[in-house]
């Protein structure tokens, strides 16, 4: 969840994983240097892919 500190402040962002064995990817680009606005990112993507149907 944190995955960078800039100016002295944690930046917080979602971590994508891809699979098991897979390093995390930071999502920098949905970053906060709030750790409650990320974890609401973080909630809302986890809402997608629980909504997801299959194609």
């Amino acid at each position: 969840m944190q995955i960078d500190v800039r100016g002295g402040l944690p930046l917080y962002a979602p971590v994508l994983r891809l699979g098991d064995d897979a390093d995390a990817m930071p999502l920098s680009t949905l970053g906060s240097y709030s750790r409650q606005d990320a974890e609401r990112v973080i909630e809302q993507l986890r809402s997608l892919k629980v909504g997801a149907t299959p194609s």
